[in-house]
């Protein structure tokens, strides 16, 4: 029988703060047990086009919205993509937390500071 033996070392830098922090956590609705990471990009809106927004602060650059975005509220009220306007203040989350260079993103979650056009007290 071979036995597999793993440092405690290497256990203790899996969870370590800066381990724990290089994954993605998306936010929920109505808050979480656990911080999420930061939006990989927020602004407000400049266009609505099918399924894809763009932000002023993003040069005009598509960001995909697709059926397994989750959209609601930063009080965590659930918004139905159709709900999306130009000049509403967004919180965006890419797929992953991270855009990939020479693809559009894709939004895993859109979180509006409200359904007017208002900035977030945050």
């Amino acid at each position: 029988m071979i036995k597999f033996v793993i440092p405690t070392v290497l256990i203790a830098a899996l969870f370590t703060p800066q381990a724990i922090a290089a994954s993605c956590v998306l936010p929920v609705p109505d808050g979480g047990e656990i911080d999420p990471s930061p939006p990989s990009v927020k602004g407000v809106i400049s266009k609505v086009a099918g399924h894809e927004i763009r932000l002023r602060e993003q040069k005009s650059k598509p960001i995909k919205v697709v059926k397994e975005t989750e959209l609601f509220t930063v009080y965590g009220g659930s918004v139905e993509p159709e709900e999306l306007k130009k000049g509403q203040h967004v919180f965006v989350w890419y797929v992953g937390c991270k855009k990939v260079h020479d693809v559009t993103p894709v939004a895993a979650i859109i979180q509006l500071c409200s359904i007017a056009a208002e900035p977030c007290i945050k």
